[in-house]
């Protein structure tokens, strides 16, 4: 009751900072950055002892509050602190019970000394979500051992540890790999961050296979490590606890436990306590103060570009992306008014994307050269993308040429930083479409660029792209427009192998693509051919599961089985008139449905053969 006492006390002392504006040396954050951290501890615990560790360690860190002086920090503060209070009322009531009877006698005086804590609880009431599920969903990082190390300290503190124990794990990382996610021990033996061997490195690459990514993939490495390590209720999560990592009160202690528990490496005591805690006090004394987020990204774009761009934004969804473009504009334009309204419009974690150069192709050095210095500057924490100038009709276009073109685009991909994602789509899209001039497309290119580029962008790091979601549910949902349209969904609009794409796109996400699957009586065969260590074979007249795709051996068509309940079956399909439709027409009720028939009334209609999830929908998924 004294350490909570001390929290009112500091807590009350900030909040009637606060309320009296903001101070230099005093920021709101610094109150809610361990609410944001310790507050995950009550999801493991649920107890009253928990809850008064959370409460020392917000009022330690509240007497620590010396960093932000804005008032939009108050409001990161806030909504952070919302979040992870939320995610600990949704996993435990009765650790959010022990926590608030600890602290209520203690708010009324936070309370009275000022509006911030009313408005915490109003952030409670009113929902969100744990940092786990926020719209940052991603990992980016520009390949170097810094970049590896913000990205890695950021996921780690988004999934609920505190930033000493971040730092603890850097430091035995570093150890192990360089933090390089494609490092193999001289003996052949460990892989990646973990230097994970033997039967754990064949689960590594296993595991890989199954998600269909590399096995180097930074991301895929965090949420393996997250599986083995962090996730509540595993082994070693168990053995960390126990050990008590989770409470480790410096970097030194936690790289010593994690090491102990998890690592075990046949280093020395004294080693460890030199080696790998002297890492983690050095990553600790460098990244404490950056922001716990920078390392993470989301799916929305900054797009930077010339009419073309103009065209894309005019004619497409672009939701909420935001597009910055002038028709004519070139390099001069980029540099002196592109660049500063980008820079101006950047939220934390966007992708910039940058379309120019065909009314400027003599100019490719000085775009690489400065997108190069943005890389390393401005732009350092947001993940880069130049996208390839596409093609001309050489017999409209006055000026571009295609081979200047390609001459422009060779040179911009040689030139490029390796943290630049160069995305060709010149090669990777069709161009059936060019207006009088030669230069500017129809509204189905511009959507193929707009999806090529939230296609190749997110889904490979990020829940927020083209992954499965692992859920039936919600089936069909035509929001996701990417899910419906090229390049992840080619069927010809309308048809039931279009209907049968997009919710295999929604479930089960791009796996290796589920394009030129054949007609809609031939991709029970074809899925078990290209998926057959997700998918098995269900015969005719056989019991479907949930996310089970039906072909029917009665006529030319597929569908989506969405749940079995007893002799009671709910399936997906469309195409109800038999033809090809607009967008309009396929998305309407009257085009496509979801039935619920006896099993014995399904096999009447369609004489179906299955191709079965092996195992849970959720394991079949491509998730991040």
């Amino acid at each position: 009751m004294k350490t909570v006492g001390s929290l009112g006390l500091a807590a009350s002392t900030v909040a009637r900072r606060m309320a009296a504006g903001p101070q230099d040396g005093v920021g709101f954050d610094d109150v809610t950055a361990p609410i944001r951290t310790k507050t995950n501890r009550l999801i493991r615990k649920g107890t009253t002892k928990v809850a008064g560790k959370s409460a020392r360690a917000a009022g330690k860190t509240g007497r620590k509050a010396v960093r932000s002086k804005t008032a939009s920090t108050i409001a990161r503060g806030l909504k952070a602190a919302g979040k992870s209070v939320m995610a600990a009322f949704k996993t435990s009531l009765t650790a959010l019970k022990s926590l608030l009877a600890l602290l209520w006698p203690y708010l009324l005086p936070v309370l009275g000394g000022g509006l911030a804590f009313i408005l915490i609880i109003a952030v409670i009431c009113t929902g969100g979500a744990a940092r786990e599920y926020s719209s940052l969903c991603g990992v980016g990082s520009d390949g170097t051992k810094e970049g590896n190390a913000q990205a890695i300290w950021s996921y780690v503190i988004s999934k609920g540890v505190t930033p000493e124990c971040a730092a603890g794990i850097l430091g035995n990382l570093e150890k192990e790999s360089q933090l390089d996610p494609a490092a193999v021990e001289a003996s052949g033996e460990g892989h990646g961050l973990v230097q994970w061997s033997f039967g754990r490195r064949e689960q590594l690459l296993k595991a890989a296979s199954e998600k269909g990514v590399d096995w180097t993939d930074l991301r895929f490495q965090l949420d393996f490590m997250y599986d083995e390590a962090l996730k509540p209720g595993t082994y070693y999560n168990d053995l960390l606890e126990n050990g008590g990592f989770f409470e480790a009160e410096t970097p030194l202690e936690a790289a010593v436990i994690w090491h102990d528990k998890y690592e075990v490496s046949a280093d020395s005591p004294e080693t460890v306590r030199r080696i790998r805690g002297g890492y983690a006090e050095s990553w600790y004394t460098k990244l404490k103060d950056t922001d716990p987020d920078k390392g993470l990204y989301t799916d929305r774009v900054v797009w930077i570009g010339d009419s073309r761009t103009e065209g894309l934004k005019n004619t497409v969804d672009v939701k909420s992306d935001s597009v910055i473009a002038k028709s004519g504009a070139g390099y001069s334009w980029f540099e002196q008014t592109g660049i500063p309204q980008a820079t101006a419009a950047l939220k934390k974690g966007d992708t910039i994307v940058i379309n120019m150069g065909v009314n400027d192709l003599h100019n490719n050095m000085k775009y690489a050269a400065k997108i190069n210095e943005l890389s390393t500057g401005d732009w350092k924490a947001h993940k880069i993308c130049f996208m390839s100038v596409n093609p001309v009709d050489d017999s409209k276009s006055s000026y571009a040429k295609n081979t200047l073109i390609d001459n422009f685009n060779a040179s911009m991909k040689k030139g490029l930083n390796p943290g630049i994602k160069y995305l060709d789509t010149n090669n990777s899209l069709e161009w059936n479409y060019f207006d009088a001039e030669g230069l500017h497309y129809d509204r189905d290119t511009y959507q193929q660029i707009w999806d090529k580029v939230h296609g190749v962008l997110t889904p490979q790091n990020s829940v927020c792209g083209s992954w499965g979601t692992g859920s039936v549910s919600g089936i069909p949902d035509f929001t996701k427009k990417h899910f419906w349209s090229n390049p992840l969904n080619s069927y010809p609009m309308g048809q039931c192998t279009w209907y049968a794409a997009g919710a295999a796109l929604a479930i089960f996400g791009e796996l290796d693509g589920w394009n030129m699957l054949g007609n809609g009586d031939m991709w029970v065969d074809s899925i078990l051919s290209r998926y057959p260590d997700r998918f098995s074979y269900g015969a005719m007249n056989s019991v479907p599961k949930a996310g089970s795709i039906f072909s029917a051996t009665s006529t030319n068509h597929v569908g989506v089985i969405l749940q079995v309940d007893g002799n009671m079956v709910t399936y997906f399909d469309g195409n109800n008139n038999g033809s090809t439709d607009p967008w309009d027409v396929a998305v309407s009720k009257v085009e496509w449905q979801v039935s619920t028939v006896t099993l014995e009334q399904l096999h009447g209609l369609y004489r179906p053969k299955y191709a079965n999830p092996i195992g849970d929908v959720t394991k079949v998924a491509k998730q991040s």
